[in-house]
């Protein structure tokens, strides 16, 4: 009878100890479910450090959830992801959607890729209206790449004199580039044109060539 008090009172400590190990647990449980979900930029940094290590699938993971935060280049880049196979089976299809809401967004490299997608029917029915309109929006921001590809669909004995001068154009702005991989080329098919044109509208070209500033994007 002496000892129940101290019996009791050593059930009652553990007891306590139980519950108050048992709160903290619940605690952390509730803690943890209101942490918030990493920042928009802070996902996107870990899809850029994933990617950059090679890391294609942890760079999908981010990359969708920026993409699903809107992030133009977040989807950019995984539309990349989609047309390459990187970190996920190659879907062409996906990847023109994504590459579709970035070019909307003023994304050159989006605009420039989504032309040729629908300029040689990749992903997509070829659609050379579409291929000239987006190749045209890049070129506009200054992609060299788009200014030679837009050059070549404009450049064509069927086209109208108009889309030739436009050709002329490109291919004067592109032989101004210091560093080009399309100057040599642009050279040979300005040649060519030059034969097809008149004085007038080789002038027209030159001077149009001169007056091009790069649009900034929007």
């Amino acid at each position: 009878m002496l000892h129940a008090p101290l019996t009791v009172s050593l059930r009652n400590t553990s007891l306590v100890r139980t519950l108050w190990i048992l709160c903290g647990m619940i605690a952390l449980v509730f803690l943890a479910s209101c942490v918030p979900p990493p920042a928009p930029k802070t996902v996107f940094q870990r899809a850029q450090r994933a990617y950059a290590r090679g890391d294609y699938v942890g760079a999908f993971k981010y990359f969708s959830l920026s993409a699903d935060d809107e992030h133009p280049v977040g989807q950019y880049m995984l539309a990349e992801l989609y047309a390459h196979g990187e970190g996920v089976e190659q879907d062409l299809y996906k990847a023109r959607v994504l590459y579709v809401k970035a070019a909307k967004a003023g994304i050159t490299n989006a605009q420039y890729t989504l032309g040729l997608m629908y300029r040689y029917g990749s992903g997509t029915l070829q659609n050379l209206r579409q291929a000239t309109y987006w190749l045209t929006k890049a070129a506009y921001h200054g992609h060299h790449g788009a200014q030679m590809a837009v050059a070549n669909l404009l450049d064509s004995h069927a086209s109208p004199r108009i889309d030739l001068i436009k050709a002329y154009m490109w291919y004067s702005l592109i032989m101004q580039y210091k560093y080009t991989d399309f100057r040599n080329v642009a050279a040979q098919k300005r040649e060519k044109l030059e034969k097809l044109l008149t004085p007038q509208e080789v002038a027209i070209g030159e001077r149009r060539a001169q007056m091009w500033r790069p649009v900034t994007m929007q």
